[in-house]
């Protein structure tokens, strides 16, 4: 099995490189620097770009839920599914390339940290 970069179209890459840097600085090193509704809009960029990626499909209905529940303001789901998809990408960085996978596990731990200060 190739690595999951190689097989993603060159404008989806660039694309998902942007992506990444976007959520980093959505998710603020685990503290919120954006509203829901920017939640909501990057959440849906994510959805529409991974729903191409085969090797990534686990990860779209529980971004589908953290959206519908970023949509409702319904922070009690929210922060169960920030962990859920945070479980989710730890698993997509597994194989990943390396360039993706420190990308996907900075988010991963950004997600966590996220969940953590919502449980509190």
């Amino acid at each position: 099995m190739g690595s999951i970069h190689k097989r993603i179209p060159m404008a989806h890459r660039e694309k998902i490189g942007t992506m990444l840097d976007d959520t980093r600085d959505a998710l603020g090193g685990g503290a919120p620097n954006s509203t829901p509704e920017e939640g909501v809009n990057l959440v849906e960029d994510w959805i529409v770009i991974l729903r191409t990626q085969p090797e990534w499909a686990p990860m779209v209905g529980p971004l589908e839920q953290l959206r519908d529940a970023l949509d409702a303001k319904d922070f009690v789901a929210v922060q169960h599914l920030l962990k859920q998809v945070a479980d989710e990408a730890s698993t997509v960085a597994e194989q990943a390339t390396e360039s993706y996978r420190q990308s996907i596990e900075s988010i991963v731990v950004d997600l966590r940290d996220f969940s953590k200060a919502m449980a509190k």
